[in-house]
């Protein structure tokens, strides 16, 4: 690995410091001792047709190729060589697990098991086997006077050493458990399986078996993106946790990272597995270069910094024994002190900690508490900190579990929020620690957004959809709130601005609902057929004993039009030519817009759609499309002139600003009559004045005798 890709990492790695939300990735070389260790428990699944048993040497040989082209393409598309993990080897296919147990591995299975592991395209564990340690580890120490680190891939892929490599155990001490076998609508998406022996020299990972993540918990995700050596994700943070599972911010997102855990490193423990992406590839085509290269928008794990990942991980437990050797500490939940300047509500709470009855050793551990020192007029500083009876403890197999007492002390002013906690570490080497949060607020009031996601309207005409938002209280304190659109064409509640005021947390008047709505004539602000952005800024009149600020809803406002799409279900490509010459059969495509009789057209935008990878020669993209297509478009009511259909399109070499990039293997056919009216057919602009309502007929003929296949077809119809 070169020194100025290491630096560069590791200036990112320093950014993300201070810019929590951006997504990283780290070579196992550059990462923390405690990242490292989440790392080691980490492997690569890939099926076994990747790898070669060496009888000569022992061992294995894997399979790799460089990573000059984007992964897991039909027809190679190449990687830009700015990217940074350009050239390094990698596994055609696979995904990334992580250790458990003894001989216990989880991933994420993504569909139900299929019942005949050997010809069933969906994973089965059967057809794969299991690496651990595939990484760049430092060569030698780090220098004291650079910044560049000097990392060697081990193990060389021509040599895997037999004891890196673990196989399924259908006959294992944990029986194949699939959420998806038990129920293939399930939110959650996790599989867990015994290994052929037990893996030596690794900690398992803990999984969260109690308590709640906070908000803000610092997340790391160690994977395989793209196949390549492991790599540890950072920039990740908890958003949300319930029952829609966790909300996992920016973590890094490719293919191959699949089944990685998500671990917390403030609490030590694997909150959820790594499931869903953002829907995309994050790659797209460089005209300049000639290239494809990750866009971080779209690597990060969900398109908004509150995307959720995998469900609740709740069915997941009772299938993944505890390690015996693994202490027990209970309760881990957060413990929140209230308070006046005075007194603080709250003062004393317990915990046990203690070692299962099949444990085979003793456990040492220690017990520690955070304090600090909080400086709140920025001229002198006060003392707060949980008192507990620090020290070294062992617990042994089967024993009494130890109660621990922990008094809280907090002498600070009002509008405090101070953090501390409870720290119980094992003084095994490679173990992790188990973490009881406390928090101490001291006169504070907050505000919930419910749904704080953003409102996207996209309307023909009034009467206008509205949006409900729940505001609730869950602090102590009365909590007055402001309300305020951005734009004119917004209302809340009905009128230009509004105030509420909540009641103290468990009291009647709590939360209450807040509506948006958009005024009944907004086209002197939005004009039909354009998009407007505004926001509902939620402000609280003391906003210096507030644990937020300030929050805000952001609103998306199309006027005057309507979308329709209609989806090739029937997953086949348009009839072929006959000779290649004149055109084949229609392939028909029907949208519905009966709903919008009496309204009148202005402009009509069409896209269609193809993707590269069907059929068996693979189908062709828009921008090779064009060339064999012809488009034929059929109003639902015919103009007075009687004539019904429009050539759209017909066997034209499209400019570069017809087609439209969707991802890696689909690219779309756009004809919009502002900016690219179809060559040698009909404009749009013909459409103009014609009612809207009833069927629109696409027909689209081919005279291609390969695979031409249409995924969408999206109709936009502008009042």
């Amino acid at each position: 690995m070169s020194a100025s890709r290491l630096l560069a990492v590791l200036l990112l790695a320093a950014a993300t410091v201070v810019h929590a939300q951006q997504p990283t990735a780290q070579d196992y070389c550059e990462a923390d001792p405690l990242a490292r260790r989440v790392a080691d428990a980490t492997a690569m699944i890939v099926p076994r047709t990747e790898l070669t048993e060496d009888s000569v040497n022992g061992g294995y040989t894997l399979t790799t190729t460089p990573n000059t082209f984007t992964l897991g393409q039909t027809s190679a598309l190449p990687l830009c060589s700015d990217d940074p993990y350009y050239n390094q080897p990698r596994v055609a296919r696979g995904r990334t697990g992580f250790l458990v147990g003894e001989q216990t591995i989880v991933t994420a299975p993504h569909a139900v098991t299929p019942p005949d592991p050997a010809t069933a395209p969906t994973f089965h564990p059967q057809n794969y086997a299991v690496i651990f340690g595939w990484r760049w580890e430092l060569a030698a120490p780090r220098p004291g006077t650079s910044p560049d680190l000097d990392c060697t891939l081990v193990p060389d892929v021509q040599h895997i050493p037999a004891a890196n490599v673990y196989f399924f155990d259908p006959a294992g001490p944990v029986p194949l458990y699939n959420t998806f076998n038990v129920n293939d609508l399930s939110l959650s998406d996790y599989m867990v399986y015994s290994l052929d022996r037990p893996v030596t020299g690794i900690t398992p990972l803990p999984l969260r078996r109690s308590g709640d993540p906070l908000q803000g918990d610092p997340l790391i995700a160690p994977g395989h993106p793209d196949m390549l050596p492991i790599k540890i994700g950072r920039g990740g943070r908890v958003q949300r946790y319930g029952a829609l599972g966790l909300g996992i911010g920016e973590l890094p997102y490719r293919a191959g990272v699949t089944g990685s855990p998500v671990f917390n490193l403030r609490a030590e423990v694997v909150e959820t597995v790594v499931a869903k992406g953002n829907g995309a590839i994050p790659f797209v085509y460089d005209t300049a270069q000639q290239c494809y290269r990750v866009v971080p928008e779209l690597e990060r794990n969900g398109q908004r910094a509150n995307g959720q990942n995998n469900g609740p991980m709740a069915p997941l437990l009772p299938h993944v024994p505890r390690p015996p050797n693994e202490l027990v500490v209970t309760p881990l939940n957060l413990v929140t002190h209230k308070g006046t300047d005075a007194a603080i509500s709250n003062a004393v709470s317990s915990f046990e900690v203690s070692l299962s009855a099949s444990a085979a050793a003793p456990v040492d551990y220690r017990v520690s508490a955070t304090t600090g020192l909080v400086a709140p007029n920025g001229l002198e500083t006060k003392p707060i900190g949980l008192d507990v009876a620090a020290g070294l403890y062992t617990a042994h197999p089967g024993g009494k579990a130890r109660r621990f007492d922990v008094t809280a002390t907090n002498r600070g002013v009002s509008c405090e929020v101070i953090d501390a906690e409870i720290r119980v570490a094992p003084l095994t080497p490679g173990a992790f620690a188990s973490v009881i949060p406390h928090r101490f607020e001291v006169v504070r009031g907050d505000f919930d957004v419910t749904p704080d996601t953003g409102w996207d309207v996209v309307a023909m005409r009034a009467p206008y959809p509205t949006h409900t938002v729940i505001l609730r209280n869950p602090s102590s304190v009365p909590v007055t709130l402001e309300l305020q659109p951005s734009a004119s064409w917004l209302r809340v509640n009905g009128a230009a601005n509004a105030t509420v005021t909540l009641n103290p947390a468990g009291n009647v008047g709590d939360s209450t609902a807040a509506t948006l709505s958009i005024i009944t004539n907004p086209d002197s602000s939005v004009p039909p057929g354009t998009t407007a952005m505004a926001k509902l800024a939620i402000t609280p009149t003391a906003p210096q004993c507030m644990d937020r600020s300030a929050d805000e809803v952001a609103v998306s406002f199309t006027n005057g039009v309507q979308v329709i799409t209609a989806v090739n279900t029937a997953g086949g490509s348009i009839p072929h030519s006959p000779d290649g010459i004149s055109y084949g059969s229609a392939m028909a495509f029907d949208l519905d817009a009966s709903a919008l009789n009496g309204i009148l057209v202005a402009d009509v935008d069409l896209s269609v759609s193809f993707v590269r990878t069907f059929g068996p020669t693979g189908g062709v993209l828009a921008e090779t499309a064009d060339e064999y297509l012809k488009i034929v478009l059929s109003p639902p009511n015919p103009p007075p002139s009687g004539i019904r259909n429009y050539l759209l399109w017909d066997g034209n070499d499209a400019p570069s600003d017809y087609i439209t990039p969707v991802n890696v293997d689909e690219t779309a056919l756009t004809l919009d009559a502002p900016s690219a009216p179809p060559l040698g057919g009909t404009a749009f602009s013909a459409y103009a004045g014609q009612d809207m309502g009833g069927i629109w007929r696409l027909n689209l003929y081919s005279k291609r005798q390969g695979d031409l296949f249409p995924n969408i077809v999206v109709l936009r119809l502008t009042r």
